[in-house]
């Protein structure tokens, strides 16, 4: 029976929602309010910008992943063919619309706006293709020709194909190999897939949160249930983890305040230090309790829904409104003011959009992939 965790959908709202005020600050703050390489500018790159959101998604992604049960061939094809419609079809209405609206002229802001910002970033961040042959391939194969945030898709995407593949594989070699011998296998085949994906974090990601599901679902196996605690074991896990993300803050703090720090050009070491991060963060969620009641309240679980919308939706309506509007009002409103104005209604406009595009394209798409995926597995 597949579990449900009701604080993950908390915490991917936290995740996409940091996301989102991450590029905003990028784009308009860094430079022109908080001086490159000042405090307020190291802790805001840390805080939003770090390298552990993308992961922690991810890896999120890949430990729901293994908890698919895929016995038999025609098990492992349909949940490999959902996983690529849940992506390909929502996101070919919106990609559509992007290529659309950019032919029309309407991304043109943020070249303009970069002339004025201390950012010269921004006229490279909302420059789009618009080749409308390239809708399928694009969120899959040819990402480096779009833009943020929908670069990591791919990733996520071959991450999910790849731990299907290895829970249908699993199943397979559990039915001629027992003991220790079964486990061995399993935990070469891993290494291998860790090994080949070392050079992609985000698809690294998702391999590593689909070792954290197969761990938890062999420890349920030895204790016998998922329930099950031991005396006193509750406090002992909350200071472990406590204890973890501790030494864990205490890199990132080193490493953003205490060096030279430049987002433009991250070393390596902030990679993996961001995906230390997003698995110290997911270790917290799953042991430290007062946490699983924060992220599971319900205004966190109730957004969750909208919380893929507010990833894809968010970047380009910064080019279609956030850009604009502060191009507009440049000489009429002092800046700091200005920027705070332009993101609540860029705010607001997001949850709107999100809404309507979850309402309008996400729910539709997945009621006809169920249809569909139900049809094909009753014949």
């Amino acid at each position: 029976m597949k579990v449900h965790y009701a604080f993950l959908d908390g915490l991917k709202t936290i995740i996409c929602l940091f996301v989102f005020i991450g590029h905003f600050f990028v784009d308009f703050c860094i430079g022109d309010i908080f001086p490159l390489n000042s405090l307020l500018y190291r802790a805001g790159m840390l805080l939003f910008y770090g390298c552990y959101t993308v992961p922690l998604f991810c890896a999120i992604s890949g430990f729901l992943a293994v908890q698919k049960e895929l016995e038999k061939g025609w098990q492992f094809v349909l949940a490999a063919g959902n996983r690529f419609l849940r992506f390909e079809l929502p996101l070919f209405f919106l990609i559509g619309a992007v290529m659309f609206l950019n032919k029309k002229g309407l991304f043109m802001w943020g070249d303009l706006l970069a002339q004025r910002l201390v950012n010269k970033q921004l006229a490279l961040n909302y420059t789009y293709d618009s080749h409308y042959t390239w809708l399928f391939r694009k969120p899959f194969w040819e990402l480096h020709l779009y833009d943020n945030p929908l670069w990591m898709i791919g990733s996520l995407f071959a991450g999910n194909i790849t731990l299907y593949s290895f829970r249908y594989v699993q199943a397979l070699y559990r039915r001629s190999l027992k003991g220790s011998l079964c486990s061995a296998v399993q935990a070469a085949l891993m290494l291998l897939l860790l090994l080949l994906a070392r050079h992609n974090i985000p698809l690294l990601a998702v391999l590593l949160g689909g070792c954290c599901g197969l761990a938890g679902e062999h420890k349920d196996r030895r204790n016998g249930s998922r329930q099950s605690k031991a005396p006193g074991g509750v406090a002992a896990r909350n200071a472990s983890s406590l204890l973890l993300v501790s030494l864990v803050l205490i890199l990132n703090i080193w490493l953003y305040f205490l060096r030279d720090f430049d987002f433009e050009h991250f070393p390596r070491y902030y990679e993996w230090a961001g995906l230390l991060t997003a698995f110290a963060i997911l270790y917290l969620a799953f042991t430290f309790s007062p946490l699983q009641k924060i992220l599971a309240a319900k205004p966190l679980t109730a957004l969750s829904g909208l919380s893929f919308a507010v990833y894809v939706v968010h970047y380009p309506l910064i080019g279609l409104l956030s850009c604009p509007m502060i191009y507009a009002l440049w000489n009429r409103l002092p800046y700091v003011p200005l920027v705070l104005m332009t993101f609540a209604a860029t705010s607001a406009a997001c949850f709107l959009l999100a809404f309507a595009y979850n309402r309008i394209v996400e729910r539709p798409c997945y009621a006809v992939i169920r249809r569909v995926i139900s049809f094909l597995a009753e014949n």
